[in-house]
């Protein structure tokens, strides 16, 4: 056997998972956020800030599924953006509360139809069944990969799943 066959990527599904999204970001990047100045981490930052109202970063990063660290990164962006504002907690002087302010609101409007299309585009592609399906599969494996997560020690996992 050579190696080319040895080590056939097309068998491994995170492979292909991560190519699959890699695509559909960079094609909705380049229809959808780049007009915009926003990059793909800014706007799952956005969205999920937008899904989930006033909130800490902590919430925000484990909603997002991203490492604080780059969700407070993308924050400090969209802050200079004029598109969220902090402000301290009143429980909790050293925590902070994020929220969207109405131009960050506004553009989320503005760009999610966008999203939309992009989804609506697949379900046209495969049509209804396959993508139904392939949802609930998706869901599926979501967590089953959270449960294997919540059973790896918290230092050997990654922060944004926690």
């Amino acid at each position: 056997m050579d190696k080319q066959n040895q080590y056939s990527v097309e068998e491994v599904v995170n492979v292909g998972v991560v190519r699959l999204a890699n695509k559909l970001s960079l094609i909705f990047y380049k229809e959808a956020l780049k007009p915009t100045g926003l990059s793909l981490q800014e706007w799952r930052t956005l969205v999920n800030l937008a899904r989930t109202g006033n909130c800490h970063l902590r919430k925000l990063a484990r909603v997002s599924g991203i490492d604080p660290a780059h969700t407070s990164r993308s924050l400090t962006l969209l802050e200079k953006k004029g598109l969220v504002k902090s402000s301290a907690d009143s429980k909790d002087s050293r925590r902070k509360v994020l929220q969207l302010t109405q131009e960050g609101q506004h553009l989320v409007e503005k760009i999610w139809p966008q999203a939309k299309a992009l989804s609506q585009s697949l379900r046209d592609q495969i049509g209804s069944e396959k993508m139904d399906a392939f949802l609930e599969t998706l869901d599926q494996l979501l967590g089953f990969a959270q449960e294997r997560l919540d059973h790896i020690p918290l230092s050997q996992s990654l922060k944004a799943a926690e």
